[in-house]
């Protein structure tokens, strides 16, 4: 079977601070990358490093159980963090692939999505039979509540990310914030329900002078006059970023690791504007 859950815990004490998803050698990877580091910076690499120099070590790495299909995986991974040891016990960054379904340790109450049905935004005449037959039977509502709360554990407190905005049929969109920046985040979904679309955009129509400022300083030029917002992959044009290409510039929704480096990029370049000399 190609895919498996593992997880890294303690041999003394038998604690467990990571679960994953992988194939092949991805359980071992931790720990080569940790040691190839002169500095270790997540919590996950600290702990890993403080048990490798224990003599004898005391990292463990033990596969839970193996799987047909990546979706298997993903379900029993998100099981474990959520349910069986707690998201907020682990090191991991997030809570895994439709989260919002699984209820967490020590959640006893009633819950929208798990003991009763979740509402649908999918009630106004906006959207065409086409449309809402794409939405559904991609499950782009609960794809974006993924994408929604991955970006809420990655940011934290200080980043405001919006509920899914599906107020434009063919735009369903998670927004992300932070008080003081030039622009949002635009993450949108197209209706297949494959690839994301990131941009940044004007926070409001009153604020587009300023956007295309911000622009023009990081040396990109408008591509659409003063038009609202520009796309991600024509800021990675056209100052020649080492980010990656076109695949990066739109990852996966079921990438969380791409969607990761992607939104960290955007938001390291909005908070240069917080601190950067007016």
């Amino acid at each position: 079977m190609d895919y498996y859950v593992y997880m890294l815990f303690n041999k003394d004490t038998k604690e467990v601070f990571y679960v994953g998803k992988g194939q092949g050698y991805r359980i071992y990877e931790h720990k080569q990358n940790t040691l190839k580091k002169e500095t270790t910076e997540s919590e996950k690499e600290k702990r890993i490093e403080k048990l490798l120099a224990e003599d004898p070590p005391k990292l463990g790495e033990l596969i839970v159980g193996r799987f047909e299909t990546e979706s298997e995986a993903f379900a029993v991974e998100s099981v474990l963090i959520n349910w069986m040891y707690g998201f907020s016990n682990l090191t991991n960054l997030i809570s895994g692939h439709n989260a919002f379904y699984i209820r967490s340790k020590g959640e006893y109450s009633e819950l929208e999505g798990i003991d009763i049905e979740r509402k649908s935004s999918l009630n106004d005449g906006s959207y065409t039979e086409d449309q809402r037959k794409k939405i559904v039977n991609n499950n782009i509502e609960e794809k974006l509540l993924n994408l929604q709360r991955l970006c809420q554990e990655l940011l934290g407190d200080s980043y405001i990310v919006s509920d899914p905005d599906l107020s434009v049929p063919q735009d369903p969109t998670v927004y992300i914030q932070r008080d003081g920046w030039p622009a949002r985040i635009r993450l949108k979904l197209g209706l297949a329900g494959k690839r994301l679309s990131p941009a940044f955009m004007a926070l409001s129509d009153k604020d587009s002078d300023s956007f295309i400022e911000f622009l023009t300083g990081k040396g990109v030029s408008p591509k659409f006059g003063r038009y609202t917002y520009t796309l991600w992959k024509n800021y990675v044009k056209d100052t020649n970023s080492s980010f990656g290409g076109e695949t990066q510039c739109k990852p996966s929704i079921n990438d969380n690791d791409e969607i990761i480096d992607l939104i960290t990029s955007m938001v390291t370049i909005l908070d240069a504007e917080l601190t950067s000399p007016e």
